[in-house]
């Protein structure tokens, strides 16, 4: 508990320098709503839609509960102090990936805002899931499919995935966005290598937002890279809160 606790305080005293995206910068028009949610990028199978994804991610969530509650491990007790961000963060997945199916059906910018916010928090569970030291197969097959269908999700139907092919330059407020996204990378990476050093064994999380910081300051003002910035965004904001 003290390691996940101190996990938060170094990094969310770097996640307040990161910025925030403005929430006005996910809203859309119900045309360009509608492009999104029928028109996936080409490396997603055709026999998906944003609807099936969704489905899909709450089969896998709902799964994963059920064999997290069934498990006999009592570091994962609901009664376990340690294991309440554990059982927070399911709780929080849950409750974003709901918003995302309403905006769906409602067409309105929810499902753009809450599909963010579920990819922030299945990274969230990742972490504190690891943290607690539990070796589940059916556990960890749960959350690897819960993680692998949001971002199959965002990948294909955030607004920035649209554009992602595209050569149309950035604007000047995504420019702006992109560059102070990458100018904190550094100091970053010099938190992530005293957190490593403290974390030992548990650091595979830490590697792995090592590497994500590592592309996200190499990122070109283009519309690839600028999606892989705003998708490794969302993901380095669940690791650190979890």
């Amino acid at each position: 508990m003290k390691t996940i606790r101190l996990l938060k305080a170094i990094m969310l005293s770097t996640l307040i320098l990161l910025i925030v995206i403005p929430s006005n910068k996910l809203q859309a028009h119900a045309s360009s709503f509608n492009m999104t949610m029928s028109q996936p990028s080409s490396s997603e199978p055709s026999k998906h839609n944003a609807s099936s994804l969704i489905t899909s991610a709450n089969k896998a969530l709902t799964y994963t509960i059920k064999v997290s509650k069934e498990s006999k491990d009592n570091r994962l007790s609901m009664n376990n102090k340690d294991a309440a961000p554990y059982w927070k963060a399911l709780k929080s997945l849950n409750s974003e990936l709901h918003k995302t199916e309403r905006g769906a059906l409602l067409k309105d910018e929810t499902f753009f805002t809450g599909m963010a916010a579920a990819l922030s928090s299945v990274e969230e569970l990742k972490i504190v899931y690891e943290m607690i030291n539990v070796k589940d197969e059916k556990i960890q097959k749960g959350i690897n499919q819960t993680s692998e269908t949001i971002n199959l999700l965002y990948m294909n139907y955030s607004k920035e995935s649209q554009d992602k092919d595209s050569n149309k330059p950035l604007t000047s407020e995504e420019r702006k966005q992109l560059e102070k996204l990458k100018s904190k990378q550094k100091e970053l990476q010099s938190k992530l290598n005293e957190m490593e050093k403290k974390m030992g064994k548990n650091a595979k999380g830490i590697n792995e937002l090592r590497k994500k910081s590592i592309e996200l300051e190499r990122a070109q003002n283009n519309r690839n890279d600028y999606f892989w910035a705003m998708h490794t965004f969302n993901m380095m904001h669940g690791w650190m809160w979890g």
